[in-house]
């Protein structure tokens, strides 16, 4: 209820994947910054694991790192 009704603009970047595919598994390693209202709030690194079913890609998981210091400018 309380994301459906937030006016800040949000924007998430991310930059130099690192993409790992064997078979029907993958991995996805990605440096992201996160800006709220053009103000950097935090970077970090995005981690997607994938799983291929039936010939499509699934998100099987995500974690990150949220760091709000020593983001560089992309």
């Amino acid at each position: 209820e309380r994301t459906g009704k937030a006016t800040a603009r949000l924007h998430e970047h991310y930059w130099s994947p690192k993409v790992m595919i064997h078979r029907d598994m993958a991995v996805v390693w990605a440096p992201y910054s996160f800006d709220v209202d053009g103000k950097r709030s935090h970077c970090g690194i995005d981690v997607f694991d994938l799983i291929r079913i039936d010939g499509e890609w699934k998100v099987a998981n995500a974690m990150w790192t949220v760091e709000p210091q020593g983001c560089k400018k992309q």
